[in-house]
């Protein structure tokens, strides 16, 4: 049994500790050492994961995705509007996201109700006619601009998800309550239309639908807009009743503080409901229950408020994905004939998986600079690390367990690297910008998204080293800016 030590400077408490990684006789290669890296205990931000902003609450330390409401008539004036338009649009309202590290979540939307559901904002194009939601002609021009919307927006990594809108009041697939005498329930003849349209039109990016107990028959996610409201608790029967459609499809929405029983729950306001026992444990268990990524309008809590924080930061831990690595194993020294192997094993103690494959990647990191000198791939498929399932509220544990899953990696380094010890770091990367991207809940940490787990010799005995290690709540260095 071998053993090498690798110096780590903790900068919060500055003292130093001492890793000690072993080497294990392991069948087809005894040049293989592993660790067990230690949980990284606070809450922070990840892509697409946890409180879910509006467009003015972007600034939230933990919010990497927004919600925008986009009107019709804003993206398409008419039948001759291009998708040209559609891009400039984005590119003009949301053109500076990459840098600041946030997503966009689109709904685009007709009308957005007055007090009486008759003198309301509305923003159809110049050349349609008001408040049809049934027509042919409806249905023709909907299809045309979800086509146009697919060609600006599917491939664009500024776009997270998309709310499919369009219908109803605020694009929330209702017209409850209107004084026009219109069916208040999308009729299913508009649910084919529509989605059938965004089947077709979106292939890589996920579309949420409003109503679960709508389009049984596609492959959509769900966005509650009162979730976990006292008085809606009847939409969590049809949103179980789509099974386990979580596990590919996104489950989201926002709180509602303004109709009903909604003092009961959620709460009062975004920072009761956060800062409060009773009303926190009562949004944590839904979002467990039902598998959610992230919510908005309950981000709104008083930043301020030291109860709001710290309800906050527990709240963070449940939404979405938490990857942990349990292990993590790496060929010790290159030899002659260039080779590395790795593996590592990922469990999520999230509510929800990520939903799209970015790439689990190694990294070489120059042990002076600690910038990477040499990047490759695991064979990993991240969409498919699932989190427990059948939560239960008196142990606040799913029933279900997390699975482990171990990834492998074999490679060959260039042999212009040789003669030298790296650090070798783990991250996962988004494809769009090849940079770290996704952070696990790993205290080896360095600023840049990269998890230092270990080192390697190239044709040289690995070197002790002095690592800093940063705290990942702290790093605003994160983007996905070219």
């Amino acid at each position: 049994m071998k053993h090498y030590l690798v110096r780590i400077t903790a900068l919060v408490a500055v003292i130093v500790l001492t890793l000690s990684l072993t080497s294990c006789e392991k069948p087809g290669d005894s040049n293989m050492v592993f660790v067990e890296p230690k949980e990284y205990e606070d809450a922070f931000s990840n892509p697409m994961c946890g409180f879910r902003g509006g467009f003015m609450d972007q600034t939230d330390g933990y919010i990497t995705t927004i919600r925008d409401y986009v009107p019709w008539n804003a993206i398409e004036k008419n039948a001759d509007s291009t998708v040209q338009e559609i891009i400039d649009y984005t590119n003009e309202k949301w053109g500076d996201m990459p840098e600041k590290n946030i997503r966009i979540i689109p709904r685009v939307y007709l009308v957005w109700p007055g007090g009486d559901r008759v003198n309301n904002d509305e923003y159809w194009p110049e050349d349609m006619v008001k408040y049809d939601f049934t027509s042919q002609e409806f249905y023709d021009r909907a299809v045309n601009l979800i086509k146009k919307m697919g060609e600006a927006w599917d491939n664009d990594p500024r776009i997270a998800y998309i709310e499919m809108g369009i219908y109803g009041f605020w694009g929330e697939h209702h017209l409850y309550g209107n004084q026009l005498g219109l069916p208040e329930q999308m009729p299913e003849e508009a649910q084919k239309v529509l989605g059938d349209a965004f089947t077709q039109s979106f292939k890589n990016k996920k579309v949420q639908i409003r109503y679960a107990y709508n389009f049984k028959d596609y492959d959509f996610g769900v966005y509650w807009d009162s979730f976990g409201h006292q008085d809606a608790l009847y939409e969590v029967d049809s949103i179980v009743d789509r099974g386990d459609f979580w596990k590919t499809n996104i489950v989201g929405g926002e709180t509602a503080y303004d109709w009903g029983s909604y003092r009961t729950q959620p709460g009062d306001d975004p920072t009761d409901t956060v800062s409060d026992k009773v009303h926190r444990d009562w949004l944590i268990q839904w979002i467990r229950k039902l598998h959610a990524t992230g919510l908005g309008w309950v981000c709104q809590y008083d930043k301020n408020d030291p109860a709001a924080a710290e309800g906050a930061a527990e709240i963070q831990k449940a939404f979405g994905y938490r990857f942990i690595i349990e292990k993590f194993g790496h060929t010790e020294k290159i030899g002659a004939d260039n080779s590395f192997n790795a593996e590592i094993t990922i469990r999520n103690d999230g509510s929800a998986p990520f939903y799209y494959d970015w790439d689990l990647t190694l990294s070489l990191l120059d042990a002076e600079t600690l910038k990477p000198v040499y990047n490759t791939r695991f064979d990993a498929e991240i969409s498919k690390i699932y989190p427990g399932d059948e939560y239960n509220v008196v142990t606040e544990k799913y029933s279900v367990p997390a699975e482990s899953h171990t990834f492998k990696l074999s490679a060959e380094i260039p042999e212009n690297l040789t003669g030298k010890s790296y650090v070798v770091a783990v991250s996962i990367n988004d494809p769009s910008c090849d940079k770290p991207a996704i952070r696990f809940a790993c205290e080896n940490y360095i600023n840049g998204g990269y998890h230092p787990l270990g080192v390697v010799g190239y044709n040289v005995e690995p070197q002790e080293m002095n690592i800093k290690f940063d705290d990942i709540e702290k790093d605003k260095t994160i983007n996905y800016s070219k």
